[in-house]
């Protein structure tokens, strides 16, 4: 009996551990509330409360795709950019207030950006700051040292319900775009080039 249940307690403790073990190398999925900056929000913030955080934009462009269409598009410009921010944002259909759509980092930023990803961050930083699994991380910089075009999968599927990381390697591995898509359709787009950040974006994934 006690035998038994000393069995019992080893296979408790080696499954506990292997779970553990599983857990910390699972990949951790974006989620919409990770996507913020500043306090603005994509789908919600305003264009007034963007306007009165960051005051009149130096130029608003506005542009229908068609031209009977409900749906028109503005794009807004301050100077040299907010933070080495730009900020866009849609207008759909006459009756929705415009919210913002996406937000284009291009410089440095002090204020917290997603998953601490900045500009001039090393490949292998990024890398590490996704808490992706090694083996993954090891493929991604081996096909980038052979030159090599891939496109690979961080984690999930491209149609998997809770969203999914995706990457690619181009221009004989001196540019690598990571994707991380939430399963509402927002994402993190990173580009890196010659192993160095130069710009990422948050918004909507329109794929």
């Amino acid at each position: 009996m006690k035998k038994g249940l000393l069995i019992l307690c080893v296979f408790a403790v080696v499954f506990c551990l292997a779970a553990c073990k599983k857990s910390m190398h699972d990949p951790t999925y974006l989620e919409d509330h990770e996507l913020t900056y500043r306090g603005f929000t994509i789908g919600e913030t305003t264009v007034e409360e963007l306007f009165e955080a960051l005051g009149e934009p130096n130029e608003t462009h506005k542009e229908r795709v068609l031209e009977r269409s409900l749906i028109d598009y503005y794009y807004v410009y301050y100077g040299d950019f907010i933070d080495g921010v730009r900020i866009g944002f849609d207008y759909m259909f006459h009756e929705t207030p415009p919210t913002l759509q996406r937000i284009y980092f291009k410089k440095y930023s002090d204020y917290p950006t997603p998953y601490g990803i900045n500009i001039a961050d090393l490949l292998e930083t990024v890398l590490k700051k996704l808490s992706i699994e090694p083996n993954i991380e090891k493929i991604i910089l081996d096909h980038v040292k052979s030159g090599k075009d891939y496109a690979g999968l961080l984690y999930g599927t491209s149609s998997e319900e809770k969203g999914y990381g995706s990457f690619s390697i181009h221009e004989q591995g001196r540019k690598v775009d990571i994707k991380l898509v939430t399963s509402t359709s927002l994402e993190l787009l990173i580009l890196i080039k010659n192993g160095l950040v130069y710009q990422f974006q948050i918004g909507y994934c329109y794929e």
